[in-house]
């Protein structure tokens, strides 16, 4: 029963992944930038 359960939830994981793999790439890409800006800002206020 668990071997069976679990295999069936990785194909299914899997094939989300790969369905939704752009758009999430799309999501980090942005959270990565604002981090970054956020990092620039904190030190040009130190800065200055």
């Amino acid at each position: 029963m668990t071997k069976t359960t679990t295999t069936t939830t990785t194909t299914t994981t899997t094939m989300m992944t790969n369905r939704s793999w752009l758009t999430l790439e799309r999501v980090t890409r942005r959270r990565t930038r604002e981090k970054e800006r956020e990092r620039e800002r904190k030190r040009e206020r130190e800065s200055e």
